[in-house]
C-alpha cells in the first residue's frame, strides 16, 4: 500500500485528519526491516501529509487528550494481542484509554496481521 492509498483510507474514515496515533511504537532502529516503519515511512519523512505519533502503552493518555483538544486524529492499532498474565493486565490499561478515545468521538483502525502468534510457544490454556 502506498502512502497515497493509506492517506486516502484515513481521509475516508475521518475527512481532514491531521494526526495518526500508531501502536505499538514504530521501531526506528531497524528501519529497513520494520513493517511499521516501512508502512509509515513517507509520512515520517514528510509530515506535510499527516503527522504520525507513535508511542508505547504507557503514553496512551495522549489519544484521549487529542480528543479533548478536538484534534482530527485516528488511532491505528496493530497487533492487539496478549500472551501472558502481564500482557493481559496491560490490555485492560489499553482498553481503558481506547474506550475513552472512542467515547469522545475518536476513530479507530484495528489491523489484524496474523490469526496466530509467530512463535510456537504453547499457552498455559492449551493442552
Amino acid at each position: 500500500m502506498t502512502e497515497t492509498s493509506l492517506l486516502n483510507e484515513y481521509q475516508k474514515l475521518s475527512p481532514g485528519v491531521t494526526k495518526i496515533f500508531v501502536l505499538p511504537q514504530i521501531p526506528y532502529l531497524n528501519r529497513n526491516t520494520s513493517y511499521l516503519y516501512q508502512l509509515y515511512k513517507d509520512f515520517l519523512e514528510d509530515s506535510s501529509f499527516i503527522k504520525v505519533d507513535s508511542f508505547n502503552a504507557s503514553s496512551l493518555h495522549k489519544i484521549f487528550l487529542s480528543r479533548i483538544k478536538a484534534e482530527k486524529s485516528i488511532l491505528h492499532y496493530h497487533w492487539f494481542e496478549f500472551e501472558d498474565l502481564k500482557s493481559f493486565i496491560g490490555i485492560k490499561w489499553k482498553l481503558f484509554w481506547i474506550i475513552l478515545f472512542k467515547l469522545f468521538g475518536g476513530k479507530i483502525i484495528w489491523t489484524v496481521h496474523n490469526y496466530h502468534p509467530h512463535h510456537t510457544k504453547r499457552c498455559c490454556f492449551q493442552r
